[in-house]
């Protein structure tokens, strides 16, 4: 009984175009489907104010380059012209969630006088176990074994002793 229902259901979409034709009416074509328009779309030379929740030193006012860029501290360029600052808002916040281990030592200040920077490390709590990253600043910063500068997870915390 249902499959006598379907082809009925498709019978009737298949004869909707005769039965207009027939009364001299052409179907109106259909509305493309778009995303809404944003209010204000940013152009170049526009000066934004972008604000970091709890990081005051990261809240500053950004001008919109020429080229229609920006730079921001640990987002490095971004484009910024052409589009809301809603989706600026989104990408700004997606990299901000990434970021290696030498830009938050960066943000931190850098060391102390008799900081040992051959013997830091990387705590995370991952999968009910802590897990250990060995860092040495040194060979880092000199090119070798850069692939200890890891990519930070929320919840990390780095060690210098």
């Amino acid at each position: 009984m249902l499959h006598k229902a379907c082809r009925v259901f498709v019978l009737c979409l298949a004869l909707t175009p005769c039965v207009q034709a027939q009364n001299g009416k052409e179907a109106a074509p259909a509305a493309p489907v778009s995303k809404p328009v944003p209010l204000y779309v940013i152009q170049p030379n526009d000066i934004l104010e972008v604000f970091v929740w709890k990081e005051p030193d990261l809240t500053r006012k950004v001008l919109v380059r020429p080229d229609g860029r920006i730079s921001f501290p640990l987002v490095q360029d971004m484009q910024a012209s052409g589009i809301s600052p809603g989706e600026l808002k989104t990408h700004i916040e997606s990299k901000l969630k990434e970021y290696t281990v030498l830009q938050a030592l960066a943000m931190a200040g850098g060391f102390a006088e008799y900081a040992k920077t051959s013997e830091m490390s990387i705590l995370r709590y991952y999968d009910n176990e802590n897990i250990v990253f060995r860092f040495d600043y040194g060979e880092v910063t000199k090119g070798k074994n850069s692939n200890q500068n890891i990519l930070l997870r929320s919840g990390d915390v780095v060690v210098v002793p």
